[in-house]
């Protein structure tokens, strides 16, 4: 799956109830080697840490 799919099957830029308090089920996570493996980088060659 691609970044892009990834993105575009999320809830991210769709309608939302508001909120007044933090609810973490709101969060949607994307994780970072979908665009890492799209420039050919790997956690073995990256040039920090952290």
């Amino acid at each position: 799956m691609t970044e892009d799919d990834v993105v575009l099957s999320s809830p991210l830029g769709q309608e939302t109830g508001y909120t007044n308090q933090y609810d973490p089920s709101l969060l949607y996570p994307i994780a970072r080697d979908l665009n890492w493996q799209a420039r050919g980088v790997g956690r073995e060659n990256l040039p920090f840490k952290g």
